[in-house]
């Protein structure tokens, strides 16, 4: 792995399915090297995830430097579902959607489909169709089908970085940090 390649990181701030809205944060990082955090809302139980990362991405001054996009998960806020294809397309990055869990795909759509209608969980059908999973170093790593797999290496520098973002959102938002990734 390249020393100086930039992975984003992101995690959500604790919410409850009351709130309308919650923070993300993002950490810019490298081996060795934290350069950045970013933040910007996200709605619960959304669509709005996808265009949110670009806009923050788009008006960082990372924009075009970040290569990896570390995910916990493939949606966020709730079902906030990430569109993966066009965090790549949009963003020239391989975004890696990274569990310590095995992804349980079809509960997934299950509880999307309850919640928020036939509509929105085929678009959670849809991106899940899109992926592949591998279990690297210990953790579950969606990725889109066809993109290189990951190194070790490089599994390990997101699950640090998104251990990180975990704590600064549950930190800001509780007064300490709770949980793990």
């Amino acid at each position: 792995m390249k020393r100086g390649i930039r992975v984003l990181s992101l995690d959500c701030f604790p919410f409850s399915f009351s709130d309308k809205r919650t923070k993300m944060v993002g950490i810019v990082g490298r081996l060795g090297v934290i350069e950045g955090i970013l933040s910007f809302s996200v709605s619960v139980d959304g669509d709005d995830s996808t265009e949110s990362i670009i806009d923050a991405v788009k008006r960082s001054r990372f924009s075009g430097q970040i290569r990896v996009l570390a995910l916990n998960g493939t949606v966020t806020a709730g079902l906030n579902a990430m569109d993966l294809t066009r965090l790549k397309k949009d963003l020239n990055v391989q975004p890696l959607a990274i569990t310590r869990k095995r992804p349980r795909h079809k509960l997934l759509e299950s509880v999307a489909r309850k919640r928020l209608g036939r509509k929105r969980s085929s678009l959670i059908s849809k991106l899940n169709n899109s992926l592949e999973t591998a279990k690297i170093s210990g953790y579950y790593v969606q990725r889109l089908k066809g993109s290189v797999k990951p190194s070790e290496e490089l599994v390990e520098l997101c699950v640090s970085l998104l251990r990180l973002s975990h704590l600064i959102a549950s930190g800001v938002a509780k007064g300490e940090s709770t949980g793990r990734l």
